[in-house]
């Protein structure tokens, strides 16, 4: 029972509780593999990783087709830098459950990082054909959805996540980022105004966003002032069918025909040259 209250706590993301029920289950039973587990999650989440290797290093002799172990010492080597040994363990853990979300979550990430966009877009697909609401796998599949330029399909992703999660952070950043690429100025300050206003906003140095917020403004007063080819040629044409009027010295308005201003600046040509001969 406790064992299995620890687990229910880890998930509700109180690290404190799960800990506490975690280590008196531990004292009526040292041995306690899942017991183990939940307090290596633990440390994982709390980014000790040197605790969490300690209790997954006393698992691993026995963690040959263990997918959770496998994967946990993945996820530890991916955030620190050991690629090819994380690779190796998502893969292991994957050898014994191909159907395990966390893993192909894991390994998409893993690719995803290294620009492998292809086999990471495979990943995060397998992994919301059998979770379709893992919003972690939606978020992943918006960005790649953006960077290949299709941005009605990510707009639509972001958008799903926010139906049922409206203050979810890194939508709302990534959906301001996606306006800001389309160009729609005033969309993408609301979104990242929105942002700021999450948990997770005030918690973080928001200079970045402050400065995209600034640039947006910069350039949609660029665009604004900005005369387009199209305007310069309407004006063009306009000039053309309109007379130039301008004002004699006495303050009437006269009519200025081009061909006689033509016609007297040829004349003036002719008798310099003239004085030149």
């Amino acid at each position: 029972s406790l064992v299995n209250l620890g687990q229910f706590l880890l998930l509700k993301k109180d690290l404190d509780g799960a800990e506490k029920i975690t280590r008196r289950a531990l004292k009526l039973d040292l041995k306690n593999r899942v017991a183990k587990k939940t307090m290596a999650q633990v440390y994982i989440r709390r980014g000790n990783l040197e605790m969490a290797k300690i209790i997954l290093g006393n698992l691993s002799g026995s963690a040959a087709g263990d997918v959770h172990v496998n994967n946990m010492i993945g996820l530890i080597s991916l955030r620190e830098g050991r690629n090819s040994e994380a690779l190796h363990y998502f893969q292991e853990a994957l050898k014994n459950d191909p159907s395990d979300a966390a893993v192909r979550m894991n390994l998409g990430v893993l690719y995803f990082h290294y620009r492998q966009i292809a086999k990471a877009a495979i990943e995060f697909e397998r992994v919301l054909k059998m979770m379709p609401e893992h919003n972690d796998a939606k978020l992943h599949m918006a960005v790649i959805k953006a960077n290949q330029g299709k941005y009605d399909d990510a707009e639509e992703l972001y958008q799903d996540i926010l139906s049922r999660s409206r203050k979810n952070p890194l939508a709302l950043y990534n959906l301001g980022a996606l306006e800001k690429k389309r160009e729609r100025f005033d969309e993408s300050v609301l979104y990242f105004r929105e942002y700021l206003d999450t948990n997770m906003a005030k918690k973080s140095n928001n200079k970045e966003v402050f400065a995209l917020i600034d640039e947006i403004r910069s350039d949609k007063a660029s665009r604004e002032s900005t005369v387009t080819d199209e305007q310069i040629e309407d004006m063009a044409q306009e000039m053309g069918r309109v007379p130039k009027s301008s004002k004699d010295p006495m303050g009437k308005e006269t009519v200025v025909d081009p061909e006689r201003v033509k016609g007297s600046e040829d004349a003036e040509i002719s008798d310099l040259e003239n004085q030149l001969r």
